[in-house]
Formats: C-alpha cells, structure tokens, sequence
C-alpha cells in the first residue's frame, strides 16, 4: 500500500498498473489460480457513497457470480475513503481502494482503519454463493520511509502464508491476524517482494471481512497517510514460504437482561473455528474483577461456517447495579483470547430511554446501555463535539443491552453522545481525556 503523496508515487502505464496493498482471492481451479477474479467499474447499490454502510456491486467477477463490497466501519471520522476504486494505476483486475488519514497528515503515537466485507452473490441478485476455497494475497505491506507503518488485518480464514525471510510482523486480534510492515518504504512495487507479503486462506465462505490501516508508534508525523489499497483476486507462490494459522472469528457477542431480571441471556457467534477448544464465559460486578460462570465447547471440528452458542447466566443472587460479561476463547494448545466486554445494568428505570454510558470520563472506549425496548433493534450511535458537529458515528443492526464505541482519536475535550431508535433517542454528556 503506498501513498497518493507524489514522492511516494510510482507512475506506471495503465497497461501495466501496478500497486501497493494487494488482497488477492482466487478460486482453486486451473483458470482462476492463474487469472484471478476481475473486479471492475463498482456500482452504488444502496447507502451513502463512501459512507459506513454503502454497498457497492462489482459485476461478473467471475461467472454467474457478482462481488458486492461494504463499508463495514472506521477507527474514527478522520479516515475517509477518498476513492472506491482507483484506475489511474495499479491492477486493472484489482479492487483499489484509497483510504486516507485526516486529509494524509499523521500525527503519532495513532492507529486507524477502515473495514470493508466483500461478499460472492449469484449475478444480477443478493443470493449468497459459497466458495470452497479462496486464497487472499496482501501485497506490499510497507512504510512511508519515514515512520509511517501500513497494517493489514485479516479475519475468519483458516491460515496465512509469509514467506521467510518475513518483514511483517503478525500479532492476534480477536478473531484474526494483524500484519504490520516495515517503516522502509519498499521499491518496485510488484508480486516478486515476498518478504511484504501475507497469503490467507479461506474454506467454505461466502464473504470475508478485512481492515487496511495504519500507525506511527512513536512522536514521528506524516504527510503520506492517504494510502493506496489494492484487493486483487489472484494467488501467488512463495520461495520460502511459512505457514500459520488464525484463531477463532467472533462475529457477535450480545448480552441480553430477562424481564424479570433474574437471568441474562448470552448469545454468540462464529465465523470460523481453527483449533478451537473452549469457551469460558466471565462475570465481573466492577469492571475489573472477573468470575468464570460456565465452560462452554466448541463444536467437534474446525470450520470456516457459522456457528451459534447461548448460554443463560442465573442473576437472582448478584447485588450489583451494572454486571459485565466477556468471552475468553481457548485453543486446544491452551491459548486464550479475550471478546469485548457487555455491560448489563439491572433495577427498572423510571425513565425508560435514558441511556448509561460508561466510564465517564473516558480515554479510548465507551460502553453505552440502552433501554431494553431497545435491544435487538438497529440503534444509530452519534457523538457530537462542543460546536454540534458529528464527530463519529456507528450503526449496531442488532443491538445488544450495551455496546462499544471507540474515541480514542479524538481529541480531549468535552462531547454529547446519542442514541436513537427511530423516533426516540436518548443523550448524555461525556469528558474524553488523553
């Protein structure tokens, strides 16, 4: 991934486009592991151009079969998408993406992202096509040359490839992989740079989910934070290759209060299992302090489908106003990987849409309550600055009693956060400091 910033810019015939991040997914057949899938000309289809939740659909990627993209989120309003899909250079077969950081000037120690899902529907319709296998190459995961570091993060397949010697640097997050590259900025960009590269294999899917991003670690600032982004349908060979795998893809994880308050419902979901053992539900009255309450186990068998588990948590005994849940996700190796938490706030309220956001103040994540009528509704989540402007935003589907919003990047101060269902919304005041 390399950025728009011209002294980073390699021009190139338009014939021969060549780019920086590569995500690359191919059929195993003899004709798709050497052509790839095309993805050309994307169409609006519903939502807010290069907004959260805009659809775009690429036609005939490959026969019968259509590719319809989603802006699935971003780390915060400053990263935008400047350019669904860039033809100027680059792959012509490729998905080109340009995402930009706060109009390219990083200011560090920041991180950021944006989340796009690509899912195979059968041509003219919404009807999911599941592939049996999909091989996704991120190609040229590199730096700005200065201090500038580009991340890819992948989730829900059931390994990677790098080849060795390896520049990246994989660390777990929940339910996949982050590859971070080296701040050298790499030169000729081109499929032969294996030592920047990560192939990811996906079985029985019908869509993957995966983040481009960026970070500066230390004091250091950029003005190449808008980035090029390339997803091409295609596999590669390594010469050293090494191969991992990624654990468990959480893809929902609600907590849900009874009527009667004696019991809270928990229900997940999973999109893929690789090596996966167990899962131990946790229980904490403080926010701190956690219980284990059940052992719940995987299904036999690894998968790349989904997978739906429940469990309900008697209360009748827990003297508490707030109760807070998480996952720990434990591998057969005895690994273990920590969901986000819920927050559960019991006793009636009088006032039935207030809202309870917490902690306030706050540094980098808000836990927001809604009321019970709420939930499992779509719920639109907006914070607003000193000046009533909206600063960030998210949109929950499916809410559960309590959700998560990141603002870590935004700046100290003072905010309104709301919560609105249709017509009935709820505020609170909130201080965000460093």
């Amino acid at each position: 991934m390399k950025s728009l910033y011209p002294i980073f810019k390699k021009k190139f015939p338009a014939t021969y486009r060549q780019v920086i991040l590569t995500v690359a997914l191919s059929m195993v057949t003899i004709l798709s592991f050497s052509q790839g899938l095309v993805f050309r000309d994307p169409v609006l289809e519903s939502g807010v151009d290069k907004s959260d939740g805009a659809v775009y659909r690429f036609s005939n990627v490959t026969t019968n079969v259509d590719a319809l993209l989603t802006i699935n989120g971003r780390s915060s309003s400053l990263v935008t998408l400047d350019t669904v899909d860039v033809t100027s250079t680059g792959w012509d077969k490729a998905f080109q993406p340009v995402v930009t950081y706060n109009s390219k000037n990083a200011k560090g120690p920041v991180s950021w992202w944006m989340e796009f899902v690509v899912t195979f529907v059968q041509s003219g319709t919404s009807t999911p096509v599941v592939q049996d296998t999909l091989n996704a190459t991120a190609i040229d995961i590199d730096g700005d040359g200065v201090c500038l570091q580009e991340q890819f993060y992948a989730y829900g397949s059931a390994s990677y490839t790098v080849n060795t010697p390896c520049g990246l640097t994989a660390s777990s997050i929940t339910g996949g992989k982050m590859f971070t590259g080296p701040i050298t900025n790499s030169v000729g960009i081109d499929t032969s740079n294996t030592k920047v590269m990560v192939t990811l294999t996906y079985n029985n899917v019908g869509s993957i989910k995966f983040r481009y991003g960026g970070t500066i670690q230390n004091s250091g600032s950029s003005n190449a934070a808008n980035r090029y982004n390339s997803i091409w349908f295609k596999t590669f060979q390594y010469t050293g290759a090494k191969t991992g795998t990624l654990p468990i893809e959480l893809t929902s994880f609600l907590a849900q209060l009874t009527t009667d308050e004696t019991k809270v419902n928990l229900n997940w979901s999973t999109s893929a299992e690789i090596n996966a053992s167990h899962f131990i539900i946790q229980r904490s009255t403080d926010g701190t302090n956690y219980e284990d309450v059940a052992m719940i186990f995987t299904q036999e068998g690894n998968s790349s489908s989904l997978r739906q588990y429940n469990y309900s948590d008697n209360i009748s005994s827990v003297k508490s106003a707030l109760v807070f849940y998480r996952l720990a996700m434990v591998d057969i190796d005895g690994n273990s990987k920590l969901s986000d938490v819920k927050l559960v706030k019991l006793g009636n309220e009088n006032q039935s849409l207030n809202i309870l956001v917490y902690p306030n103040p706050a540094h980098s994540e808000l836990r927001i309550t809604v009321p019970g009528s709420w939930q499992g509704k779509s719920i639109w989540f907006l914070v607003y600055n000193a000046n009533g402007m909206v600063v960030q935003q998210k949109i929950s589907s499916n809410a559960g009693q309590t959700e998560l919003l990141n603002i870590a990047d935004l700046p100290t101060g003072i905010y309104v956060v709301k919560a609105a269902n249709g017509n009935e919304f709820s505020t609170k005041r909130i201080v965000k400091l460093n």
